[in-house]
């Protein structure tokens, strides 16, 4: 029995998502100017680089939807745009995606050397999440602890389907997941 228990922690701890220290910032200006007034981990260069980063991953990763009011229903009214890569020839409404509020970064060394980072977005519900809705912080300032998770790079959503009032109602919202019937967790 005390093996059972041993084996039932150790696969509990296995699955946890380890916790980082991470800075919530609104801007790339923000960050520098930190970077600057403070005896920090991070240098102003790390921003731009984080900073960059953080942007390159919205461009590919964003919540896209195909409707603006469905967009505003997720991350709040005014919180959303037309994604320019993605309008219709002719014009038409297109697929919104929510405004880049913001960005964590993390010193977890990336292969290119610069801490590791991740785009913000609104909730509707209030405070910021990531991409995938699982990661939250209240506000756009200050230091965080985060799961290391916070930081993968999520699936590309460009080019791709996107949500309708109808998938996010069948999920539960933004950052929600359900389990299909096969088992397996759906999100995103």
């Amino acid at each position: 029995m005390g093996g059972l228990a041993g084996f039932a922690a150790f696969s509990l701890v296995a699955c946890s998502d380890e916790k980082t220290a991470a800075q919530v910032f609104s801007s790339n200006a923000e960050c520098q100017s930190q970077a600057r007034e403070m005896n920090s981990w991070w240098s102003p260069e790390d921003c731009t680089a984080a900073f960059a980063k953080a942007e390159a991953s919205h461009r590919e990763g964003a919540p896209r939807y195909d409707d603006k009011a469905v967009c505003e229903d997720q991350h709040g009214g005014e919180m959303c745009e037309a994604d320019a890569a993605a309008v219709p020839a002719g014009g038409g409404s297109g697929i919104f995606m929510p405004l880049l509020a913001g960005y964590l970064i993390a010193n977890m060394m990336g292969k290119s050397g610069a801490p590791a980072s991740s785009p913000l977005y609104p909730a509707a519900t209030g405070g910021y999440k990531t991409a995938d809705g699982k990661t939250a912080v209240p506000v756009l300032k200050g230091a965080t602890s985060v799961g290391s998770s916070a930081f993968r790079p999520t699936p590309p959503t460009i080019g791709k389907a996107p949500m309708t009032k109808a998938s996010i109602a069948e999920r539960g919202g933004f950052g929600a997941s359900r389990t299909t019937s096969g088992g397996a967790r759906a999100g995103g």
